[in-house]
């Protein structure tokens, strides 16, 4: 909710007018009754799935997320994910909706005015001047302009590059660094061996409550506050994504991820430069781990074989204790400390001790954060608002990481 300044005023008129000169031009392009009935009963339909949705997600709808997604939105969890968000009133009230839609407009005829006269002429330039406002910078809140500016953004692209950025494109690795012969290295004390590697990047782990508070005084993140001063510590980082392979992209191959589709999906074949190449040219074995049962969502499985992988797994909860699978499993998959525990209880089992990369994902605090046990809900019992699950899923994921460690 926004504060009702003139600026504000202006994009909610600005809306309003774009929605009556679309209506406008529906009304002078279609002669046929029939076809017109058809064309505003899809045109208020489509506005009041928007809008619903609009309200009940607090976001626009996001066509590109829905194109991007479309081949994992029938999974269980994504269905879940879905269904989590719709009440059983919503249901009602969409379909109360739809059919007074139905009764009064095809019906009894509303969407038609008896004395208007169809001009295709002025239908065109009503047409053209929605396009023009809808393109301008000053229509932000008006749902069907939106999706329409979000869809041509979508498929033409439009991105500016400023000259830094150009200069960046001219190498296919700009950051990426060669060793120097070892002629020239400075006379220091090598390790026999080198070190094992671990990366864990941790679902929804925001700036904004890293080394912060809750209003009643109690700590989000503790135990990552405390890790701080023991290493190399960035105040400010960029988010590799709004999505979990998205974000593995970067984080394992230092390229941006794609702003059309994934790279999981679309470049799998594609003989990346990527750390666990890298790592492999010196003897390291590198291994995947997720609490996620579904490898081949987002067709991760393929790409990181293809992206020298040795070891592809999940946690196989048939290994787990009844009390871990009873108490432990929730969200997405079993808890971060249960994978933390997993992994390590298979790196002790091997006989050949080569250096490890391991990259290991966990879900503990994966979208919606709503099914954090009652038991471990450490900062807000009550688990009532959307900030309130989230800040109980982070410090528990928190608390898991200091599982890792140990």
């Amino acid at each position: 909710v926004q504060a009702l300044t003139f600026d504000n005023f202006l994009l909610i008129l600005t809306g309003l007018i774009t929605t009556f000169l679309l209506t406008l031009s529906i009304d002078c392009f279609i002669r046929h009754k029939g076809l017109k009935k058809a064309a505003f009963l899809l045109f208020f339909s489509f506005y009041l799935f928007l809008g619903f949705y609009h309200y009940r997600m607090e976001t626009f709808f996001d066509i590109k997320l829905l194109i991007d997604n479309f081949e994992i939105i029938f999974y269980d969890e994504s269905m879940d994910l879905i269904s989590s968000r719709i009440k059983t009133k919503d249901i009602v009230f969409l379909c109360t909706s739809f059919s007074l839609l139905v009764f009064f407009g095809v019906f009894k005829n509303k969407f038609i005015q008896k004395k208007f006269i169809p001009n295709k002429l002025k239908g065109f330039a009503f047409f053209i001047s929605y396009v023009v406002i809808t393109f301008s910078p000053y229509n932000h809140y008006e749902e069907i302009s939106i999706f329409l500016k979000d869809g041509v953004q979508y498929f033409i692209k439009p991105i500016s590059l400023n000259p830094f950025a150009k200069s960046l494109l001219e190498s296919d690795y700009p950051f990426l660094t060669h060793k120097k012969k070892k002629n020239d290295l400075p006379n220091v004390r090598r390790k026999k061996r080198p070190p094992h590697i671990f990366i864990i990047p941790i679902e929804s782990f925001n700036s904004n409550f890293v080394e912060q508070k809750t209003p009643e005084g109690k700590t989000y993140t503790p135990f990552f506050n405390s890790l701080i001063n023991k290493g190399l510590y960035v105040d400010s980082f960029f988010g590799n994504s709004m999505q979990t392979a998205k974000g593995h992209f970067p984080i394992l191959c230092s390229l941006t991820p794609k702003t059309v589709g994934k790279t999981f999906q679309d470049n799998y074949k594609t003989n990346f430069n990527c750390l666990p190449e890298v790592l492999k040219k010196i003897g390291y074995e590198n291994r995947y781990y997720q609490s996620y049962g579904d490898l081949n969502f987002d067709n991760k499985l393929i790409f990181f074989k293809e992206n020298n992988f040795d070891v592809i797994e999940s946690v196989d909860i048939g290994q787990l204790t009844d009390k871990e699978r009873k108490n432990n499993i929730w969200g997405w998959g079993p808890q971060d400390d249960i994978l933390y525990k997993y992994i390590f209880k298979k790196l002790d089992q091997e006989k050949e001790k080569k250096p490890y990369f391991v990259f290991m994902q966990g879900v503990s605090s994966h979208m919606n954060f709503d099914q954090v046990p009652k038991n471990q809900r450490l900062l807000y019992p009550e688990n009532n608002t959307k900030k309130e699950k989230y800040s109980n899923a982070l410090r528990v994921t928190d608390k898991y990481l200091e599982t890792f460690f140990t």
